[in-house]
């Protein structure tokens, strides 16, 4: 009997050991979506939500007057 929970623990430890392993690894990876790249003019934005429908055309007009583009 103890043989055999001994067993059951090593493999739950092992596992448990994989899993903690493979999110540290993908946690400390490159992150592609929380960083702003800094080559970006406020211009370039500007026309990005324009494109993605996130402003209308008078509100990027008023903006890139303002922006001097």
């Amino acid at each position: 009997m103890g043989g055999g929970l001994a067993m059951v623990v090593f493999w739950v430890v092992v596992i448990a050991l994989v899993i903690l392993a493979a999110r540290w690894f993908s946690a400390s990876g490159p992150r592609r979506d929380t960083a702003m790249p800094v080559d970006k003019t406020p211009l370039q934005i500007l026309q990005e939500r324009f494109a993605r429908g996130e402003i209308d055309k008078d509100d990027y007009e008023e903006r890139r007057r303002t922006l001097g583009g």
